[in-house]
Parts: structure tokens; C-alpha cells; sequence
């Protein structure tokens, strides 16, 4: 019996590309909650399971970073570097403390982010009619993370060209103002937006300058 559960233990770690780390007869199984990397500046959530002993025997230990937790579920956080090991013990007996094994994970910044406007993804020039450039008008940013981290915009600047002039409105925050949506009501078909000097902050604090973007008025 013992024989088939460390075999489906590997299988089941194989699968879904963990990798175990073994000590004679107790298997280590570290995994990362969203995927084997640890973000700099910012929560990231692992998981620690180790065959044939409870989570509240389980101890953990960081090289680079600091970790928080118990029963399995931790936090980890990280600052600097490019791996960070996590190494594992548990209580085998009553006072009896064995090294389990250890696992290193990548260390990444958090991804640079998109813009988008209305959930659609910017990239250069941008095709959208009023009805759907209106629906949802805001500057939001996809933020290209495997979890639930956001990123905020900050400001952004709107530049259009009417009766031959160009006009910029700087914007602070995400949302479209009335005077822009008056604006773009009065546009016709083929009439050009320029969405650009776009600050956004992440989940580490960091200010990122997202790339401009062009949205040409398509018909309805």
C-alpha cells in the first residue's frame, strides 16, 4: 500500500510538472499556488505537502525572502535575486526533526502590463466603433499575472484632431471624462484617438509607463 501511494504521489507531481524532492521513505511535494515563481513585491502564495505527515508538523525554511504560514498554505515574499530555495523539515516522531528535502524557485519581476480599453487587449492601432468605445469607457491595463494582482492606472493622456487641430486632454485616473465623451460623439468614421503617456501602478507599488495606442473609429 505504502509502495502505491509514492507512485501516485509522483504521477500526480509529474503531471502538473512539480518537482519532488525525497529523503529516504518522505516525500516533499513544494509548489508554487499559480506556477513555480516567486514575484519581487508582492504576496505569493505556496503550498507545502509532505507524504505521511500532518501540515502542522510541516516547517519551512527561505534562503532568500521571507516565509509565513502553517499547515501547508504559506506566503512567501522576495525583494531581490534570481532563485530563492525553499528547504523543508517536519516532526517524523516527537522531537524527532528531519530534513525532508528542498526546491528553488524562480525570482521574476512582476510582467510589464497592456493597456486595454473596454476588456479588448491594445496593440498599436485599435479598430472600435462609438457603441463599443463608449460601453466601457475607461483606460484599463491587463496585467498579465497568473493570479488576481491588479494594476491601477494612474493618468493617462486622450489626443484627438478636430476642425484641424490637435487636442490632448490630460486625465487623471482611468476613466473617460464627459468633455472626451462629447468628443467622441461628435467623431465620424475613420477619425483617430491617441491614448498615451499612460501611468499605471502594480501590486508592488511601482509606476510603469505603458506603450501609447491608436483607436481609429470603425463604422457601427
Amino acid at each position: 500500500m505504502k509502495k502505491t501511494t509514492k507512485v501516485i504521489v509522483i504521477l500526480v507531481a509529474i503531471f502538473f510538472n512539480i518537482k519532488l524532492f525525497a529523503q529516504t521513505e518522505n516525500l516533499a511535494v513544494v509548489s508554487a499556488d499559480k506556477m513555480n515563481v516567486l514575484y519581487i513585491g508582492i504576496d505569493n502564495p505556496v503550498s507545502i505537502a509532505v507524504q505521511g505527515i500532518t501540515g502542522d508538523k510541516i516547517k519551512a525554511s527561505i534562503s532568500n525572502g521571507t516565509i509565513t504560514g502553517n499547515n501547508g498554505k504559506y506566503i512567501v515574499s522576495v525583494n531581490e535575486g534570481y532563485e530563492s530555495v525553499i528547504e523543508v523539515s517536519a516532526e517524523i516522531t516527537p522531537g524527532e526533526i528531519k530534513n525532508i528535502g528542498s526546491y528553488a524557485f524562480r525570482i521574476k519581476r512582476i510582467p510589464f502590463p497592456s493597456a486595454s480599453i473596454g476588456g479588448i487587449y491594445c496593440n498599436n492601432n485599435l479598430y472600435l466603433n462609438k457603441e463599443d468605445l463608449l460601453k466601457n469607457p475607461q483606460v484599463s491595463v491587463s496585467n498579465n499575472l497568473p493570479f488576481e494582482y491588479e494594476f491601477h492606472v494612474l493618468s493617462y493622456k486622450f489626443t484627438y484632431k478636430t476642425d484641424g487641430d490637435l487636442i490632448s486632454k490630460a486625465v487623471i485616473g482611468n476613466k473617460f471624462s464627459t468633455e472626451i465623451i462629447d468628443a467622441i460623439n461628435k467623431m465620424e468614421v475613420g477619425n483617430k484617438i491617441v491614448i498615451e503617456d499612460i501611468k499605471a501602478v502594480g501590486p508592488d507599488g511601482t509606476v510603469r509607463m505603458l506603450s501609447s495606442f491608436m483607436i481609429i473609429l470603425a463604422e457601427d
